[in-house]
């Protein structure tokens, strides 16, 4: 028997118009509720959704102004995406309104028939990100502005 490797795993959302109501409300009722900023989590997504109305970060940047919510950039979450889909990080740290980042998690994850996910995260909460000599260049110059 294959174990379901994604069970508990969130499926991808269509990103239009619709689901931004859908989300901006929850969102602003949930942060009146707990008396708080919410923050939002980009998607490890294991297949493209076709003919999306808009990019995961047009989507946060929107969801942003319109709720006050901010954001919290998962980079394994964003590699797993590099990985899964073939978008660029570069092309997606640059459309994300840095403004709205409120957190960076570097996380770890692993694979299933050739699909990467995320298994647990570590959240940096005291403001400040140590990035050691194991984060690619490539990430610190991506995320530079961001830290």
């Amino acid at each position: 028997s294959v174990p379901n490797a994604q069970a508990g795993m969130g499926l991808p959302v269509v990103l239009d118009e619709e689901m931004l109501g859908i989300v901006g409300g929850k969102v602003r009722l949930l942060g009146e509720a707990l008396g708080t900023r919410i923050l939002m989590e980009n998607s490890t997504i294991f297949s493209e959704v076709p003919e999306q109305e808009m990019t995961e970060p047009a989507f946060l940047n929107r969801l942003g102004a319109q709720t006050g919510c901010g954001v919290l950039l998962d980079l394994h979450n964003l590699y797993a995406n590099t990985r899964n889909l073939g978008i660029s990080a570069r092309d997606y740290l640059e459309a994300l309104d840095p403004g709205l980042v409120v957190e960076i998690h570097l996380a770890g994850g692993g694979g299933f028939a050739g699909v990467l996910y995320r298994l647990a995260f570590a959240a940096d909460a005291g403001g400040g990100l140590g990035m050691g000599a194991g984060v690619g260049a490539a990430v610190s110059q991506s995320c530079s502005h961001y830290l």
